[in-house]
């Protein structure tokens, strides 16, 4: 996420009295919770648990391979974010599929290059990949139509992957884990058969081997632990020893602790096999996605379920590794929240779970033993772990509960700061704070990131030296806390919380015109689609309609007399200083279709225009990628107008080469400090 004082104060008492103090919609008060559960924890610096906070193994991203996905720009332009949560490895399926990135030419014929672009950006921010073999190319296919095919040639499937894997490995990525599949057993059992499965899976392995000796292999990757088609696998390595396998791999919905462990090392010891490394390559509360914007999953009740879950691990150290379902979402991209089940919605705002995952990477790696007691167990509970070279300590605390507070006493003992004064850091996820849909409720969609949508100090207090620490906490229903001790030097007092700086887009949601226009709804485009906030082109996605923005009509030549021009309404006067063109971007068309001479102006009635900014040969020829930003000065205006006099490279409609003006999204912007 350290003016030494007295040096005769080692064994001052601080006694804090830090509360949520908020309860709001999807907090206690939308439950009328009244009732309250006690827990006390009590710590000693220096007492360390044998178990270590390994977070390594625990802040792991599974990422959907929602059809949003096939625009290639989301994932890799959110790797920062990813970052910034702490995540340590992200698993990636899809790998195979042709219109993700289209690996699979033709038998003996690769191109990885689409597949480098997503996953060098994570390889370069210290994230690991990890690699789920699916799914079939349809030159590989034995049914042609079915995406979830079993290979027509196990042997042509086989040189497929020997080739992803050597190709890493000749980039000097070896070792990386490779898992067969994912969920075959939703697919696999009438057509293509348990059986097609098996077979496949030995062939996969094989290739993984020959390709990279040090490369982890292993499946099933089953949608739950007491799949039948993992007492098949099972009972398939153990028939033949010749089989590689590394891990076994299963999903885990909808338990609050991880009991399924237990079930696989338990099968894995009835045959007399190796209990090697097991990993649940999917976990989250439930397994439904856009359960309806509000729910669940958009709230805080995510984060304190994620706490919990996370912290039950800890219980299970055969447990190798577990990944969080999802990272991005983008089942219906074209609401703001869906009640889908990712950290970072599909207009890329960190929802209240992945404050929960920065508050673990912000934790050091050494736990410290705790003794405690809850009235309601586990769900509201406690962490402590320290950082012994920097002498910072952190507590976690969750309440994991819908309808009932929760009061903490906690007691920290021995702790490291007898001679400096002592930092107190607060940080809250609840109803409010670290919560970007209440953000969204109270209309602040248009603000990035919105004023509670990042993890920032509740409060920030410097107390004398002392050895020990005595507070009460209480948390509201499925509230988070982190509090973080360190030592410093400055001075005794209340500290000043930084304000949020704010990109305010004032363009989103308002009324835009034309000069000309085409709409298709179905296929994404329509005007008010360039003022949505979707910043990307999706031309595909699991459920309602496409977002594309919007177009203007077809030219048959780049030169447009009189120009075509789009405009948006701001509804009143206002100053901005930069105005944003977010280029087409689906793989079809990416980066095509953006103006190459254009003019932005700016005008108070509508009538008299102002030029903010003029472009000629804008992308000397060659596509546009990403945000396109253009700093327009100091001003004050109601409207903004784009117009392109010359349009940019054609697009291929119908085996024709035609011109247009297209944007994903037009934005105006003005920075604040909230």
């Amino acid at each position: 996420m350290p003016a030494i004082r007295r040096l005769g104060t080692a064994l001052a008492t601080i006694g804090l009295t830090l509360t949520m103090g908020v309860v709001s919609p999807g907090n206690g008060a939308a439950h009328g919770a009244t009732a309250v559960n006690t827990v006390s924890l009590e710590a000693t610096y220096g007492d360390h648990d044998d178990k270590p906070f390994d977070k390594d193994r625990l802040l792991k991203v599974s990422q959907g391979g929602y059809l949003t996905l096939e625009n290639l720009h989301l994932l890799r332009d959110h790797v920062a974010e990813f970052a910034e949560l702490g995540i340590r490895e992200i698993r990636v399926d899809h790998v195979f599929d042709d219109e993700f990135y289209g690996v699979v030419k033709s038998d003996g014929t690769y191109d990885f290059s689409k597949l480098d672009d997503t996953l060098q950006p994570f390889l370069n921010h210290g994230i690991k990949p990890w690699i789920s073999l699916s799914y079939m190319p349809r030159a590989l296919r034995k049914f042609p139509a079915e995406l979830f095919s079993p290979p027509k040639d196990n042997a042509a499937w086989g040189r497929a992957v020997k080739a992803m894997v050597a190709h890493y490995a000749g980039k000097g990525y070896t070792g990386w884990n490779w898992e067969v599949w994912n969920e075959p057993d939703l697919f696999w059992g009438k057509e293509a058969t348990r059986a097609d499965y098996l077979a496949m899976y030995a062939a996969t392995a094989k290739a993984v081997k020959e390709a990279d000796g040090s490369a982890q292999v292993g499946g099933p990757a089953v949608t739950h632990a007491g799949s039948a088609l993992l007492t098949e696998w099972l009972n398939f390595i153990d028939a033949d020893p010749g089989v590689p396998w590394d891990f076994v791999s299963w999903h885990d919905y909808g338990h609050p602790n991880w009991t399924s462990v237990a079930t696989v090392r338990d099968a894995l010891l009835s045959r007399d096999l190796p209990v090697k490394k097991l990993y649940v390559t999917e976990w989250h509360a439930d397994h439904k996605m856009g359960v309806g914007g509000g729910t669940w999953p958009d709230t805080h009740q995510s984060a304190s379920y994620a706490a919990h879950r996370i912290y039950e691990s800890l219980s299970r150290p055969e447990l190798s590794g577990a990944f969080f379902f999802t990272g991005i979402e983008g089942w219906n991209p074209s609401r703001n929240f869906n009640g889908d089940l990712g950290m970072i919605t599909a207009d890329g705002r960190r929802k209240a779970v992945g404050n929960v995952f920065a508050m673990m990477k912000s934790m050091g790696a050494t736990r410290l033993k705790t003794t405690m007691t809850s009235s309601a167990g586990n769900a509201a509970h406690g962490l402590v772990t320290t950082n012994p070279e920097n002498k910072k300590v952190s507590i976690l605390l969750w309440n994991n509960v819908d309808d009932k507070y929760a009061t903490f006493t906690l007691l920290l003992k021995n702790l490291p700061y007898a001679e400096t004064n002592m930092a107190v850091t607060k940080y809250d996820v609840n109803g409010i704070a670290g919560n970007s849909w209440y953000d969204e409720t109270v209309g602040l969609s248009h603000h990035r990131p919105s004023p509670n949508e990042r993890l920032r100090p509740a409060s920030q207090v410097v107390k004398e030296p002392t050895r020990e620490l005595s507070t009460t906490q209480s948390l509201g229903p499925n509230a988070v806390i982190l509090i973080e001790l360190s030592p410093t030097e400055e001075s005794v007092g209340a500290k000043p919380v930084p304000p949020v700086a704010t990109t305010v887009n004032l363009a989103r949601g308002k009324t835009v015109s034309w000069s000309s226009q085409y709409t298709e709804a179905v296929r994404g485009w329509l005007p008010a689609a360039v003022v949505d906030g979707r910043r990307y082109s999706y031309a595909a996605v699991n459920d309602g309609n496409p977002t594309m923005g919007w177009t203007s009509r077809e030219h048959t030549a780049a030169s447009v007399p009189g120009g075509e021009y789009l405009q948006v309404d701001l509804g009143s006067s206002q100053s901005f200083d930069t105005v944003t063109l977010w280029p087409r971007s689906d793989q079809a068309a990416d980066g095509r279709a953006f103006p190459a001479d254009f003019v932005i102006s700016g005008s108070a009635d509508g009538v008299t225009w102002d030029p903010l900014v003029t472009k000629t040969g804008h992308g000397a020829g060659a596509p546009v990628s990403g945000p396109q930003h253009f700093a327009v000065g100091a001003g004050v205006y109601r409207y903004v107008r784009v117009t392109a006099t010359h349009l940019g490279l054609p697009l291929k409609e119908w085996d024709r080469d035609v011109y247009r003006f297209q944007l994903a999204e037009l934005e105006v912007t003005k920075q604040i400090m909230s």
